[in-house]
């Protein structure tokens, strides 16, 4: 579940700078086609370092690196609301697909790995519940949340999500090896 919480934020981030496009052209005064470019500066790195971070993950451990992709993800995630105009936030945008990549494909292989075979489909629907979750309603909260308060609140707003899911993430699974009583190449 809690690695559904990484899910749900990477997820309502993937997803949330669509219905926000307008307001950011607007804030930069630019055509919202040209702001459209920011959706590809996060999905070409998201699609991307998936390949990459598997591996990374395989070698130096799923839970370091899912932790630690977390707060480089809340980080830049953050800079995206001080976006100062479309190029910088358009780096930032792709800071964030690019460490967003692991959480999907590396959660999915550390359920895997620590959960008994008999509770890994519970587990498996249980994490893509509570991840796309956060896709369904990234466009509506990011929608309403730049309507009423500006875009930039968005990122900000998402980027403390962040920062309080990888809390109670980093938290939740060292109790969890802990409980265990295990020792995995993962810590």
């Amino acid at each position: 579940m809690v690695l559904g919480l990484a899910g749900f934020i990477v997820m309502a981030d993937n997803w949330v700078v669509s219905p926000i496009l307008p307001a950011i052209a607007e804030s930069f005064n630019v055509e919202p086609a040209d702001a459209g470019i920011l959706i590809a500066a996060y999905m070409l790195p998201f699609g991307i370092f998936q390949l990459i971070f598997g591996p990374l993950a395989d070698r130096y451990g799923k839970f370091k690196v899912i932790t630690t992709t977390m707060v480089f993800f809340t980080i830049a995630t953050a800079l995206c609301g001080l976006g100062t105009g479309l190029i910088d936030l358009g780096i930032y945008r792709g800071l964030t697909g690019l460490f967003a990549a692991v959480t999907m494909p590396v959660s999915l292989a550390l359920i895997g790995d620590v959960i008994p075979l008999e509770n890994r489909q519970v587990a498996i629907g249980t994490f893509m519940g509570i991840a796309f979750l956060g896709q369904a309603l990234s466009m509506a909260v990011g929608g309403t949340i730049s309507y009423f308060v500006s875009w930039r609140g968005v990122c900000f707003a998402s980027a403390f999500l962040a920062a309080a899911f990888t809390i109670v993430f980093v938290g939740d699974i060292v109790r969890f090896y802990g409980a265990l009583s295990i020792a995995p190449h993962d810590r």
